[in-house]
């Protein structure tokens, strides 16, 4: 009677220590010395006719599903992948069908080549509805600074 108690009281414990370790993981992003990124950027879009559209960034992906809210893969000049977080890009321009520059803030410059994963953009517009917008197929791309 004892020992079925006993793993009766282990097994609510033990299902739900995975859920607590995940748990902190997420929270550590909001530590001192951790910096959480932001998503859902607004960016002004200039298309190659010169038609500018305002947009929230929901995510970069695949023409079937978001692969990130926050970043953004390609392949750098020593064709290694690479991630950059898209609050530190200011914008995207120079686009081609294989790659794009992007400006970041701090003012450099780094070409990448895009990855099929990463290179259609998923956009909410103002009426709300979702968009998907390949990157080859812009001029650039603005982030605006956040409103608070």
């Amino acid at each position: 009677m004892k020992k079925t108690l006993l793993r009766k009281s282990w097994i609510p414990a033990l299902l739900l220590a995975p859920v607590a370790f995940a748990m902190k993981e997420a929270g550590a992003a909001d530590a001192p010395g951790r910096q959480a990124h932001l998503s859902g950027l607004t960016a002004r879009i200039t298309l190659p006719n010169g038609t500018v559209q305002m947009a929230k960034l929901e995510g970069l992906g695949c023409s079937q599903s978001i692969c990130s809210r926050v970043a953004i893969k390609g392949k750098a000049g020593d064709n290694s992948l690479a991630s950059f977080w898209l609050d530190s890009i200011a914008a995207i321009k120079d686009t081609t069908e294989n790659g794009a520059l992007l400006v970041m803030k701090d003012g450099t410059g780094q070409r990448i080549s895009l990855v099929t994963d990463f290179r259609v953009l998923y956009l909410a517009n103002q009426s709300r509805s979702p968009e998907k917008l390949d990157l080859t197929k812009i001029k650039s791309l603005e982030f605006l600074p956040p409103t608070e």
